[in-house]
């Protein structure tokens, strides 16, 4: 949080707007992380340490989410944000749709870096090409923890963001596997994944795959 301040507050004005929109992953991450929290039952003791203070949201209303008994309740404090607009869009009646939830708001920071690159044509393709990496992993990401939750491949199909580095017939092949095992082979030689396999195997954690 320190150094998010420190580094906006060297920046020429023009440029801070530009900063606050990268920034914003980290938001995005908070909110995330603490309506995930709400579905996994995690107490506030855990979650509150890992909050990374932005700017973009008040303490309050980080607060409010965080005392949230539930996934609606927790949701109630971001109206009028734009990120209730985002998750209202996913339509999440259940728990069991978080993972929409999360897709959603991938897509609108992802929306968002590539209006800001656009505005930066000598470095667009630096920024898009990040961009790609990122995409990659949330899809990837999206299609095992899908498999694990026991999603439709048509449901899964509609959280895919298709613009990233991997072909869409490769996502369509992990979309189409049996299981989180098959889908994470699909990805194995491309990322190195034997060893994360290998330990989801013995384990259920996605965690080792997510991390490399």
């Amino acid at each position: 949080s320190r150094y998010l301040k420190k580094v906006l507050g060297i920046m020429p004005e023009d440029a801070r707007l530009v900063l606050n929109g990268f920034f914003e992953k980290y938001e995005i991450d908070n909110i995330k992380m603490i309506l995930s929290s709400k579905v996994a039952g995690q107490g506030k003791e855990k979650i509150a340490p890992l909050i990374l203070e932005t700017g973009l949201l008040s303490k309050a209303i980080h607060s409010k989410m965080l005392d949230a008994k539930d996934l609606k309740e927790a949701m109630a404090p971001l109206e009028g944000t734009p990120y209730s607009s985002v998750i209202e869009k996913s339509s999440p009646s259940t728990a069991r749709q978080i993972t929409g939830i999360l897709m959603a708001l991938d897509a609108y920071y992802f929306d968002k870096i590539r209006q800001i690159a656009s505005n930066f044509p000598r470095e667009e393709k630096i920024i898009l090409e990040m961009l790609k990496s990122q995409i990659d992993s949330r899809n990837i990401s999206a299609i095992l923890r899908s498999k694990k939750e026991g999603i439709q491949e048509e449901k899964i199909s509609q959280m895919m963001i298709w613009s990233g580095n991997i072909s869409k017939e490769k996502l369509r092949q992990a979309i189409a596997a049996k299981d989180v095992e098959g889908a994470a082979k699909v990805f194995e030689s491309d990322f190195g994944l034997s060893k994360p396999i290998e330990i989801y195997r013995k384990t259920g954690s996605l965690i080792p795959i997510e991390v490399e």
